[in-house]
């Protein structure tokens, strides 16, 4: 399994890869790819879902832990890039957040009122960093992007900017995750608190998964992008 980045390929069948991986099946349902994948290949599903191959392989690779490919300029790749990511914002926003905010607050349930407060500060801290994160690329990087995209090239923002301010949201939902097993007075594991801490964990590995396709596929091909002057076929 840990090999599992050589078949990252557009011949590769996807439901091996599925298999092989489940955090690749996180990749599919943010494109709505379901499963009952048959002997379907990468570059199949990809095509039915009219999203661009070599993002769909980047995409994955990233995820699973392993190297992208060349960087790609096309306007399908680098549209394909963006599609993916605004579905990421959707789905933590509509579903992994507020599914982890019923879950802390059950658990304050539990607590002395100071822990809660404190527990609750935390989170709605994290909340606030995750959501400007989100609006900074929803309403200036992606923008920019799709600007450059259409051929409109001269702004005084670069993509170089972007990875060079790259929040690290990722570090409060740790802390999070530290106070929650380091300072609560909890007298055993409850299945309650299990489940926020197996919760946290899977949302710390999925923003770190979504930062590294933001750096390792996103910025490379947008780069490209603005040396070859936009509006790249």
């Amino acid at each position: 399994m840990s090999n599992i980045s050589i078949g990252i390929t557009p011949q590769a069948r996807a439901a091996d890869v599925v298999m092989a991986r489940t955090a690749a099946a996180k990749v599919f349902m943010l494109l709505d790819i379901g499963l009952g994948l048959g002997e379907r290949t990468l570059a199949d599903v990809a095509r039915q879902h009219e999203f661009d191959t070599d993002a769909l392989l980047d995409i994955l690779r990233v995820t699973l832990d392993t190297e992208p490919g060349r960087p790609a300029s096309s306007r399908t790749f680098i549209g394909s890039v963006l599609r993916f990511l605004r579905q990421s914002h959707l789905h933590f926003r509509s579903a992994r957040i507020p599914a982890l905010r019923a879950a802390i607050m059950g658990l304050e349930e539990g607590l002395p009122d100071r822990y809660g407060a404190m527990l609750s500060r935390f989170f709605d801290s994290y909340i606030n960093d995750v959501d400007e994160h989100f609006r900074f690329e929803e309403l200036t990087v992606f923008p920019y992007i799709e600007g450059l995209l259409g051929g409109q090239a001269g702004s005084t923002f670069s993509i170089s900017s972007f990875s060079t301010n790259h929040t690290n949201i990722e570090q409060k939902l740790h802390d999070l995750k530290s106070i929650l097993v380091k300072h609560l007075p909890l007298d055993g594991i409850s299945p309650l608190c299990l489940g926020v801490l197996v919760q946290l964990s899977d949302l710390e590995a999925d923003l770190n998964a979504h930062a590294a396709i933001e750096d390792a596929v996103l910025t490379p091909a947008v780069a490209l992008l603005e040396q070859k002057g936009g509006e790249h076929v």
